[in-house]
């Protein structure tokens, strides 16, 4: 998901116990100037994910099969935060920013949109069907930073993807803080994904208070827990996903998990 930054000319690695992190972070918005932040040239960098997706849907159509293939990319603030040298284990130095540097963080915020609607328009023109977009670390923040700096490009990607293209499915994940799922569904996202701490009776009631706006409720996707995977019995597996579908019903629903497994490895359970 943090491809973007790359193409801007990060270094991104996987280092062992820490996650992914990019070893030359933006400390202060001096090192914003050594940043490429023009949407053509950061896409041609990123050309090699264009030529997986042709790649992949060619060879889907050659096997005969008829499924999806779906794009995706994370969401501004969870690359800003990346950016910044946060990750999901260590986060502080993107909210620093937000208090030091609110004008630079506003406008690098504004710039990654405008990239990740770069990116993600390209991976629809070469092949992707649907697409998602991931705040992972929209969790790690209070509901003022999300609200004043977060939400807004969120839902920008959202409205402006979905008036490029109307017949795209559009999904998003704002984990752990799904309260700003009902912003994302008036601005165009067909699919909020719901994590596992999420009331699911709340949410479809909030949902529904706004889906006048639109003319629909967006679907929802998630939210069984996957520590029921690792520690769950068969039966207490079955009964909590039960539990799901009675409080979802099956319309309108992608049955999912909440969150990721994080490399977790799982019984034959998830089978």
């Amino acid at each position: 998901i943090l491809t973007i930054p790359e193409g801007m000319g990060l270094e991104l690695e996987f280092a062992k116990g820490k996650g992914m992190r990019f070893i030359n972070p933006i400390k202060e918005p001096q090192d914003l100037r050594r940043l490429d932040t023009n949407p053509d040239s950061v896409t041609r960098r990123l050309a090699y994910v264009m030529d997986c997706l042709k790649a992949s849907k060619a060879k889907l159509k050659s096997e005969g099969y008829s499924i999806p293939l779906i794009g995706f990319s994370a969401a501004p603030w969870t690359l800003f935060a990346y950016m910044t040298g946060d990750s999901i284990r260590e986060k502080g130095n993107a909210q620093r920013w937000c208090s030091e540097y609110p004008e630079d963080t506003r406008c690098i915020m504004r710039t990654l949109s405008d990239l990740v609607v770069a990116y993600l328009s390209e991976q629809i023109n070469n092949g992707a069907d649907v697409i998602q977009v991931f705040e992972s670390l929209g969790g790690g923040i209070s509901g003022q930073i999300m609200l004043e700096f977060a939400l807004p490009e969120l839902a920008r990607i959202g409205a402006t993807l979905k008036e490029k293209y109307p017949n795209v499915p559009l999904m998003v994940f704002a984990r752990g803080a799904n309260y700003v799922n009902p912003t994302l569904q008036r601005a165009g996202f067909d699919v909020v994904t719901l994590d596992s701490d999420t009331d699911i009776s709340e949410m479809l009631g909030a949902l529904k208070e706004t889906e006048w706006i639109r003319g629909k409720r967006s679907c929802i996707q998630g939210n069984f827990d996957p520590k029921l995977l690792i520690e769950g019995s068969m039966e207490g597996i079955t009964e909590a996903v039960e539990r799901m579908l009675e409080a979802t019903g099956t319309q309108d629903l992608i049955a999912n998990l909440g969150s990721g497994l994080m490399g977790t490895n799982i019984p034959l359970s998830d089978k």
